[in-house]
């Protein structure tokens, strides 16, 4: 079979390797029929986390079709359409059994993409790690307890989404109490930033706050009802937020087809600038919750000086650093709540699967104006080809750009270098 292995650091290579094949009774062998590039692919790409093997399967965000299965294995039928979490889980552990899958401690449970050095050379049946998806097939341990079947009005882009950073991006914003009428920073305006809007919208949030250094990405954020905040830019900040007459005909004009993108951001500063325009509109509070999906030291601080006391700061970015930006003093001194860590992915999928549903003829015209052309998707299209259909939430938005497996080290590459505006891509095993 065709997969993508990390070679070494920034080296991403399209190789054939050796199908997998059933190691333990609880195994199932998935036919992938769609994978994605997330972020923390970035990080072993980078090596800003090392220990990796060297020429380890990467991705771990995957849905297919089930063709091989073990013996233990009784829920699962041959040709049934599945989707994954990003970690395999067995379901019935002591922290599986309260909704903690992500902490499943079974010996099988692991990440998917991950293999550590010196793993490699052990027999297959005494590894942990595990290969990853971006692959043509990928062996699911535990797979009672990890897969999620899909029904037919639930697509491949959206089983994507429910195995990582839509799940991710609830559980973001439900760790920060987000409800009817919380103000919110969103900070990262990346797919799992931009969904992280979505969530707070659905949630409730009467006013949501979007930081970005890329112009593109705030407009997307703009387009699904954020305030944008540009990071970055040398440009004097403008504290004054727009009014609801003035949001109202920017939705208008997305509705109607018309791209919000011709509209610069309407604050442009530096961190400083960002919090003055915050504490501006809050009557110099700071917001009620900040949702970081960065994954630096310098959000984690933007975000405490954006959030007010008794605030909440939830953070779900892949931080790799051993410091951290503020102390317990900081944060026991302004009443600050700070939550991180690891989606349960498995648990949110199917809570969530009701908000990617769509009618069968929007999954189609869908489906046709992805395989078309891998070129960004506008926001012209948000209720056609590329903007969900007539789900709950507008999803489709995130997808971008479609290419074929064997583009993968191109992918990655665009992706890395936030390339002819990307945001998130999908992968075709079969292309």
């Amino acid at each position: 079979m065709t997969a993508l292995v990390l070679s070494k650091e920034e080296d991403i290579k399209f190789v054939e390797v050796p199908c997998p094949s059933i190691v333990h009774a609880g195994d199932v062998i998935v036919k992938v029929t769609a994978c994605s590039v997330c972020g923390s692919d970035l990080h072993p790409y980078h090596g800003r986390e090392r220990g990796i093997a060297p020429n380890t399967i990467v991705g771990h965000e995957f849905v297919g079709v089930v063709v091989a299965k073990g013996s233990e294995v009784k829920d699962l039928e041959l040709g049934d359409r599945v989707a994954s979490p990003f970690t395999s889980c067995c379901g019935k552990c002591f922290y599986c059994e309260r909704g903690a899958t992500c902490r499943c401690n079974h010996t099988q449970a692991h990440l998917f993409g991950w293999v550590s050095e010196g793993e490699d050379k052990l027999p297959p049946e005494q590894r942990r790690g595990l290969q990853g998806s971006q692959a043509q097939y990928v062996r699911v341990p535990l797979a009672s307890g990890t897969l999620l079947k899909l029904p037919d009005d639930v697509s491949d882009e959206a089983g994507l989404l429910l195995g990582d950073i839509l799940s991710t991006a609830f559980f973001c914003a439900e760790r920060g109490e987000v409800g009817d009428g919380a103000t919110v920073a969103v900070l990262g305006c990346g797919p799992v930033g931009l969904l992280a809007v979505m969530a707070a919208k659905h949630l409730g949030a009467s006013k949501i706050f979007a930081v970005d250094a890329v112009p593109e990405r705030l407009a997307v954020a703009e387009e699904l009802g954020a305030q944008p905040l540009l990071l970055g830019s040398s440009r004097p900040a403008v504290a004054a937020v727009e009014g609801d007459g003035e949001r109202g005909a920017k939705k208008q004009k997305v509705e109607s087809g018309e791209s919000a993108k011709e509209e610069a951001p309407s604050t442009a500063g530096g961190a400083d600038a960002v919090v003055a325009a915050v504490k501006a509109a809050t009557e110099g509070r700071g917001v009620d919750t900040v949702l970081e999906a960065v994954g630096s030291n310098s959000a984690l601080r933007l975000g405490y000086d954006l959030v007010r006391p008794m605030g909440t700061i939830s953070s779900v970015g892949v931080n790799t650093s051993a410091e951290f930006p503020f102390s317990p003093v900081d944060a026991y001194n302004r009443n600050i709540t700070f939550r991180s860590g690891r989606c349960p992915a498995r648990v949110y999928m199917t809570r969530l699967m009701g908000l990617v549903r769509e009618p069968p003829a929007a999954a189609a015209a869908a489906a046709a104006g992805a395989a078309a052309e891998a070129a960004p998707c506008s926001a012209a299209a948000a209720e056609g080809a590329c903007g969900g259909g007539k789900s709950a939430l507008p999803w489709r938005r995130i997808f971008t750009h479609r290419m074929p497996l064997s583009q993968g080290p191109q992918a990655y590459d665009m992706f890395s270098r936030r390339a002819d505006g990307i945001i998130k891509i999908v992968l075709d095993p079969w292309a």
